[in-house]
């Protein structure tokens, strides 16, 4: 297989007992690999023997083939849910990832900034599951599998399952129908503050009639008053 790019793959697989596979693909040209003796992460990838150290070290199975123009690097390892947050992607890449299992399902979490962006030309993450997804915030899904593509260093991941996330995400939507019904029954404010409008109005309008009724009686009571002293003043 020729290498045109270099790449890397992240992908995680989480299965029905909630063990996460995670298995890594750097795909990495010759010319991407230094020589000079200053420190290069593709070059460690190719050269070193890779793993993680949190508290324990964490090895990856890791396997190398030679390419054309390059290699094909891959690092597998497997972890029970508990220790997850300790994988490579999730202490490398990722300012904050959090991992929340009880009997409502699975909420993984991963937050910016995305530290990794700048390691290869092409980077994209998979998550795949046969466990039942309520939502996420995936660039595209292809059956079981939620892919993030469009990499920046604000890329946030979000994968949810379960009860608990589908009421929480029903509480919401039931509060936006709210505030849309609030909306449409009051497109420009509030519903007090319309009817401290149309008490205004209302007030406005008596006083004016008010005016108007005592404007035409003082005009009313002159005009009789004008043709009595007319009528006085013949005598």
């Amino acid at each position: 297989t020729s290498v045109n790019a270099s790449s890397i793959s992240y992908n995680l697989s989480i299965d029905n007992t909630l063990k996460f596979h995670e298995k890594n693909v750097y795909t990495i040209n010759d010319s991407d690999i230094k020589t000079n003796g200053s420190y290069n992460f593709l070059t460690s990838v190719v050269n070193d023997n890779i793993y993680f150290d949190s508290n324990n070290e964490i090895p990856y199975t890791k396997t190398k083939t030679k390419t054309a123009n390059g290699y094909v690097v891959t690092l597998t390892h497997d972890y029970s849910n508990l220790f997850f947050t300790s994988s490579r992607i999730a202490k490398e890449c990722f300012g904050d990832v959090q991992l929340i299992n009880n009997e409502d399902g699975l909420r993984f979490t991963a937050s910016s900034p995305f530290y990794c962006e700048h390691r290869a030309d092409d980077i994209t993450i998979n998550v795949t599951t046969d466990l039942t997804v309520k939502r996420s915030n995936a660039d595209v899904v292809n059956n079981h599998t939620y892919t993030w593509n469009k990499i920046n260093s604000n890329l946030d991941i979000r994968f949810d399952t379960g009860t608990a996330v589908r009421e929480e995400q029903e509480a919401l939507d039931d509060l936006h129908d709210y505030d849309d019904e609030e909306q449409n029954n009051n497109p420009n404010g509030t519903n007090s503050d319309n009817e401290n409008e149309n008490k205004v109005r209302i007030g406005k309008s008596t006083f004016g009639i008010i005016v108007i009724g005592l404007f035409v009686i003082t005009v009313i009571l002159a005009f009789i008053l004008k043709k009595k002293n007319g009528s006085l003043n013949k005598i």
